[in-house]
């Protein structure tokens, strides 16, 4: 290409450049990073009951899909804002836990091999 400087071919490039593992705790970290995004999503989209004074349940819709009318907001009262704020609770602990853990525990770096002199 012209105007590119010539790689230095000292550099490693990226296909001949190692790859860092990850530490375990931060792979743990990810786990359960994962989990609590499976979770928040649960409480998202699971379908919301409320027992109606008769003992039959009422239909309340889902957190991400407020009931529609008077009478049903009524009846449902906050649960689809509390559903809500659990999974938006959930979504934020994930990304402390992951966030927090790649910061804390990172990659495991291997040591530069000692120079030996002769």
């Amino acid at each position: 290409m012209r105007g590119m400087p010539d790689p230095d071919p000292t550099e490693p490039t990226s296909a001949s450049r190692p790859l860092v593992p990850l530490a375990p705790a931060v792979k743990a970290c990810l786990l359960v990073t994962a989990l609590l995004l499976v979770l928040g999503a649960y409480f998202l989209v699971v379908p919301l009951h409320v027992n109606s004074s008769s003992g039959s349940p009422f239909e309340c819709s889902r957190a991400v899909s407020w009931p529609s009318g008077a009478f049903a907001q009524n009846s449902c009262g906050r649960i689809n804002e509390v559903y809500l704020m659990r999974a938006v609770g959930v979504f934020i602990a994930a990304v402390l836990v992951g966030g927090g853990g790649f910061l804390l525990f990172g990659a495991r770096r291997k040591a530069p091999a000692p120079a030996t002199t002769a």
